[in-house]
C-alpha cells in the first residue's frame, strides 16, 4: 500500500517538475540567440499540451520541433522533458542516462528531484544520499522543498529497513523522523504518517498517542474499534470536536465499545454546545448510561432541551435530577433556576411556585432569589393577576438592594399599577423610569403608557380635585411628542393637533402657531387640516399679527376641498410646467422622439414626398430604438415588447421601400452611395430579428455580390457581410455552407481582428460538430487540428477580441470532455476548467501581461472577462458539487451547488455579456436545478 502511494506522489512530482521546466524553457527561449518567435510559440504549445496531460501529442510535437530546429538552443530543455517522460513511464535507467547528458547547469539542477526519484526507484540509496543530503538545510527548491524532503525521508526509511545492525537502523530512522514530521501538513502527510507510526514504535516514542492510535487503527482493522476508542479518549482533552468525530467512527463499527462511545460522545456534544445532537441521541444512549452517571444524564438532557428553548420537554428530566439530589450544589442550584425558567415559559405557575419554594429553602440568602421573585411576578403577569404582580414588585422596590435590574423593575411596576388604574402611582414610576433610563429599549413603550396616564389624569381634573393641571398636561404632551417613536403616525398627528388646541386654550398663541405651521406642512391632505388652518387664523388674530396670512388661513379653512387639486386647471399648469422644462432641458431624446413621430405621421399621410435621406434617418431611428432595447435586453425576443416590435416593423417597411425592389432583395448600390452598404447590413439584421432568414440571406448575398463585382470601390464592411451571411447559415443549421462561408473570409489579406478571431472560433466549432461520432477521438488528425486551433486562440488571447478567446478555452474544455469515456467526463472537464482558469489568471509572460493591461484600459471588456471567469468558477463548483454528491457528501455538495448558483445568478443579474455566455449559464443552471 505504501509503495503505491509513493508512486502516485512520484507521478505528481514529475508532472510538476516538467511543467516548471517547460515554463522556464518558454521564458528562457526568448533569450536564446538562435530562437525565433515560431520556436517560442511551439515551445509554449508543447508546455500547454503537457499541462493538459496529452503526453503522446507532446512526444510527437517534440520530435517535430527537433526535426525543424536541430540546432536550437533549447536542446537541453527538450532532453529534460524526454527524460521526464521516461521517468514517468518507469524507464528509470534510461532516464538517468539522458539526465546525465544535460550540459546546461541550470537545467541539470532543475532535474535534481527527478534524478533522486530514479535513484529511489532503483534502490540506489548511496547515490541518492550523496547527491541529495547537501540540500537538506537549503531553500534551493522553493515551494517544492516538500517534494525533495519526502524523497529523502523515504530513502532513509527504506534503507533503514534493509539494515540488520540496530544502531545503524536507528541512525537512519532518526534522520527520517524530523523530515517526515515537517511533512505532516503537506501533500505527503498520509505516507509520512504511515512511516512515522513504524518509526515511533521502533524508537519507543509512545507520547505520540493520538496520531499513533489513529494510524494503527487504519493499519490494523481487526483492532480498529479499541484503537479508535482510545484515540478519542486521548483527543477529548485536546479537541472535543475531533474526539466526537472519532467516537462517531467507533459507533459506526457497532462493536462492543459502541455504547460507551455513544455516552462519551454525548458528554462531549454537551460540552461543545451541540445540544441538538444531544437530544437526537439521548434515547439511544440511555441504556448505556452507568448508574452512577444517571443523575448527570438527566441534568444534561434537561439543560439541552432548555438551551434549545424546548422548555416543555426540559421539565421532566430536570425534575428527575432535582428529586435525585440529597445535597445542595452549584449544579443543583442551576437546575432549580432552569426549572423556574421553564415553568415561566410554559405558564406553569404551580411548578414555578414549588421550585421557588425549594430554592428559598436551599438558598435563602442567595442573590438569585430576587430574580426568581421577579420572574414569578412576570408569570403572574402572563396570567393577568396584576394585583399580585403589583404587590410582589412593590416588595422589590421597597428593598432596592435586592434586585439589580432596576430598569425592568420600575417598568413592570409602572405597567402593573397602570393596569390596576393607579394612574398617579404609574405616572410617578414612569417618570422615574424615563429619567433614569433614557436609552432603554423599552422607552417607546414607556412613553405610550406615560401618555395614557397623562390622558387619564387630565380627565380627572374635569370631575375631581387633583394636583395634575392643564399646564402640566401641556408640558407632558410636548415631552411625549419629542419622543414620538412609540406612536403611530395617526397618533402623532392627533396629539400634535391636541397640543396646538390646548396651547391656544391656555393662551400660548405663539406655541400654537409654531406647532400648526409644522402640522400644516406635514399633513397637507389631512381631514383635520381645515381645523388647523382655523386655529392658526384665530391665533394670528389674538396676536394681531400678519393679516394677510390670517385671511389666507381662514379662507383655506372655509374653502378647503381635496378635489381642488384634481381640476383641469392644475393639469394644465403641470402640462405647461412640463413644456417649460422640456424647452430648457439639455436632454435631446424627447425632441428626437417627437421629430420621429411627426416624420412617420407625414409618411403615413403620404401627401408629399419625403427625401430618401430622411426616410433612411427614420429607418435608422427605429432601428436604433429597437437595437438599444435589444442590446440591453438581448435575451428577449423582439416580439416580447410591443413598442420594440413596432419599431422593427416600421424600420423594415422603410428599408424595404428604399433599398428593395420587386425584382431584387437589395437594389444596386452605385459608387456614389456606398453609405448604403451599412444601411443594407442594418436591413439584413432587422430581417433576421423578424426571423426572415431567407430574406436576410438574399440581402447579404446581393450585397456581397455587388462588393465582389466592384472590388476597387471603398467598401467598408466586406468581411462583416460575409461573416453575417455565414452566421445566418449557421443559425438555420446549414453548417456545411456556414463553414464554407466562414472559410471564405480567410481569402482576404491576413489581418487579426475581433471578427477574424470569431470566424476562427466558429470554424473550429463547426468542423468538430460536422465530424461523425465515430471519428471524434483524440487520434483523429482533424480532431487534433481543431484542438490546436482552439488552443492557439486561447494562447494568442487579445483583450480587443474577447470573449472569443475565452469561448475558445471553454469549447476546448468541452471537446476534451466529449472525447473522454463517460466515467471520467466530469473529472476531465474539471481538469481543463482549472487549466483554463490558470491560463486566464496567470500573467507570467509578455503576452499575458499585454492582455491584462489592455483589459484594464477597457472597462467593458474587463467586465466581460470577469463574467466569463465567474462562469468558469461556477462550472468548477458545479462539477465539484456533483462529485461530492457522488461521494455522499451531501452537505458539502449542497454548499458548492449554492455557491455555483449564486455565481450564475450574479452573471444573469448583471446581464451576461454575450448570447453564448447567457446560453451556457442557462444550461448550467438547468443542470444544477
Amino acid at each position: 500500500m505504501q509503495r503505491d502511494q509513493l508512486k502516485l506522489h512520484g507521478f505528481i512530482r514529475k508532472c510538476c517538475i516538467v511543467v516548471a521546466i517547460a515554463t522556464s524553457m518558454h521564458a528562457h527561449s526568448a533569450n536564446v540567440s538562435t530562437s525565433s518567435d515560431e520556436e517560442a510559440f511551439l515551445i509554449r504549445r508543447i508546455a500547454e499540451f503537457w499541462k493538459d496531460g496529452d503526453y503522446a501529442i507532446v512526444k510527437a510535437q517534440i520530435h517535430d520541433f527537433v526535426k525543424q530546429h536541430p540546432q536550437s538552443g533549447l536542446k537541453d530543455y527538450l532532453h529534460g522533458i524526454l527524460a521526464d517522460l521516461l521517468l514517468q513511464e518507469g524507464h528509470y535507467d534510461q532516464a538517468l542516462v539522458i539526465y546525465k547528458t544535460i550540459s546546461d547547469p541550470s537545467i541539470y539542477d532543475k532535474t535534481l528531484l527527478n534524478r533522486l526519484q530514479c535513484y529511489y526507484e532503483l534502490n540506489h540509496y548511496e547515490s541518492l544520499f550523496k547527491e541529495g543530503e547537501k540540500y537538506l538545510s537549503s531553500n534551493d527548491f522553493g515551494d517544492r522543498k516538500e517534494e525533495f524532503n519526502f524523497i529523502m525521508a523515504e530513502s532513509y526509511f527504506r534503507h533503514a529497513l534493509t539494515l540488520k545492525n540496530e544502531d545503524q537502523k536507528k541512525t537512519f530512522l532518526e534522520k527520517a523522523q524530523p523530515i517526515y514530521e515537517n511533512l505532516s501538513q503537506s501533500d505527503y502527510s498520509d505516507v509520512s504518517s504511515f512511516a512515522l507510526a513504524d518509526i515511533y514504535r521502533t524508537l519507543k516514542q509512545n507520547a505520540k498517542g493520538v496520531d499513533l492510535y489513529l494510524s494503527l487503527a487504519e493499519k490494523h482493522p481487526e483492532k480498529k474499534e479499541a484503537l479508535l476508542f482510545n484515540a478519542a479518549l486521548l483527543e477529548a482533552d485536546i479537541n472535543k470536536q475531533v474526539s466526537i468525530e472519532i467516537f462517531d467512527r467507533v459507533i459506526a463499527l457497532n462493536g462492543s465499545k459502541s455504547g460507551d462511545a455513544a455516552f462519551n460522545r454525548m458528554l462531549l456534544q454537551f460540552q461543545t454546545q451541540n445540544y441538538e445532537d444531544v437530544i437526537k441521541q439521548h434515547r439511544i444512549v440511555y441504556p448505556h448510561v452507568p448508574e452512577d452517571q444517571m443523575a448527570t444524564f438527566h441534568f444534561i438532557i434537561g439543560k439541552s432541551f432548555y438551551l434549545l428553548q424546548n422548555y416543555e420537554n426540559a421539565i421532566t428530566p430536570l425534575e428527575k435530577y432535582i428529586l435525585d439530589q440529597k445535597t445542595y450544589s452549584a449544579q443543583y442550584k442551576d437546575a432549580l433556576l432552569l426549572q423556574m425558567t421553564c415553568a415561566n415559559q410554559v405558564d406553569n405557575e404551580s411548578l414555578f411556585d414549588k421550585t421557588l419554594t425549594r430554592f428559598k429553602t436551599a438558598y435563602p440568602d442567595d442573590a438569585e432569589l430576587s430574580k426568581a421573585n421577579f420572574m414569578h411576578a412576570m408569570l403572574l403577569k402572563k396570567q393577568g393577576d396584576f394585583v399580585k404582580v403589583e404587590h410582589k414588585l412593590k416588595q422589590l422596590i421597597d428593598d432596592p438592594a435586592s434586585f439589580n435590574d432596576q430598569e425592568s423593575l420600575f417598568y413592570e411596576y409602572a405597567i402593573a399599577t397602570h393596569q390596576n388604574a393607579h394612574y398617579m402611582v404609574s405616572y410617578e414610576a414612569l417618570q422615574h423610569f424615563l429619567t433614569d433610563f433614557p436609552e432603554s429599549t423599552l422607552k417607546d413603550s414607556a412613553w405610550r403608557y406615560f401618555l395614557s396616564c397623562c390622558l387619564h389624569l387630565s380627565k380627572a381634573y374635569e370631575t375631581e380635585v387633583t394636583s395634575y393641571s392643564k399646564d402640566l398636561f401641556l408640558t407632558d404632551l410636548q415631552k411625549v411628542l419629542n419622543h414620538k417613536n412609540g406612536l403611530s403616525q395617526d397618533e402623532v398627528r392627533e396629539y400634535r393637533l391636541l397640543y396646538a388646541k390646548l396651547a391656544y386654550e391656555l393662551n400660548y398663541y405663539n406655541n400654537a402657531l409654531d406647532s400648526l405651521k409644522d402640522y400644516i406642512h406635514d399633513y397637507p391632505q389631512d381631514q383635520s387640516l381645515g381645523e388647523a388652518h382655523l386655529i392658526t387664523a384665530l391665533s394670528l388674530s389674538k396676536l394681531n399679527a400678519d393679516p394677510e396670512s390670517f385671511c389666507s388661513h381662514l379662507e383655506t379653512a372655509l374653502e378647503l376641498n381635496p378635489n381642488l387639486y384634481h381640476t383641469s386647471s392644475i393639469y394644465l399648469q403641470l402640462y405647461n410646467a412640463y413644456i417649460t422644462r422640456a424647452q430648457s432641458s439639455d436632454e435631446a431624446h424627447p425632441l428626437i422622439d417627437k421629430a420621429a413621430y411627426y416624420l412617420y405621421s407625414a409618411l403615413q399621410d403620404n401627401s408629399q414626398p419625403i427625401k430618401v435621406e430622411n426616410q433612411l434617418w427614420l429607418a435608422g431611428y427605429y432601428y436604433q430604438q429597437a437595437k438599444n432595447y435589444l442590446d440591453e435586453h438581448w435575451t428577449h425576443s423582439p416580439g416580447d415588447k410591443q413598442d420594440v416590435s413596432l419599431c422593427i416593423d416600421r424600420a423594415l417597411d422603410l428599408y424595404n421601400h428604399v433599398l428593395s425592389s420587386d425584382k431584387a432583395a437589395l437594389k444596386t448600390i452605385d459608387g456614389k452611395h456606398l453609405y448604403l452598404e451599412s444601411e443594407a447590413l442594418k436591413f439584413a439584421e432587422l430581417a433576421g430579428l423578424r426571423n426572415h432568414q431567407n430574406k436576410k440571406i438574399a440581402i447579404l448575398e446581393s450585397l456581397i455580390e455587388q462588393q465582389n463585382a466592384h472590388g476597387n470601390w471603398s467598401w467598408q464592411f466586406q468581411r462583416q457581410s460575409i461573416f453575417e451571411l455565414a452566421s445566418t447559415y449557421e443559425r438555420i443549421n446549414d453548417l456545411e455552407t456556414a463553414l464554407e462561408t466562414y472559410e471564405f473570409i480567410n481569402e482576404f489579406p491576413k489581418v487579426t481582428t475581433p471578427l477574424t478571431t470569431a470566424c476562427c472560433l466558429k470554424t473550429a466549432k463547426i468542423r468538430f460538430e460536422l465530424l461523425d461520432k465515430k471519428n471524434k477521438n483524440e487520434k483523429n488528425p482533424e480532431v487534433i487540428q481543431v484542438l490546436n486551433q482552439l488552443k492557439d486562440l486561447q494562447i494568442r488571447k487579445n483583450a480587443l477580441s474577447e470573449p472569443y478567446h475565452l469561448e475558445a478555452g471553454l469549447e476546448y474544455a468541452k471537446i476534451r470532455m466529449a472525447l473522454t469515456p463517460d466515467a471520467t467526463k466530469d473529472s476531465r472537464y474539471l481538469f481543463f476548467l482549472v487549466r483554463l482558469k490558470e491560463d486566464f489568471t496567470t500573467n507570467d509572460d509578455l503576452m499575458s501581461n499585454t492582455y491584462f493591461a489592455a483589459l484594464k484600459e477597457d472597462k467593458e471588456q474587463e467586465l466581460c472577462y470577469e463574467a466569463y471567469m465567474k462562469f468558469v468558477d461556477a462550472e468548477i463548483l458545479r462539477i465539484q458539487a456533483k462529485q461530492l454528491y457522488q461521494e455522499h457528501k451531501k452537505e458539502e455538495a449542497a454548499e458548492y451547488k449554492q455557491k455555483a448558483i449564486a455565481l450564475l445568478t450574479e452573471i444573469e443579474n448583471n446581464k451576461a455579456p454575450s448570447e453564448y455566455l447567457h446560453a451556457e449559464v442557462a444550461k448550467s443552471m438547468k443542470l444544477l436545478r
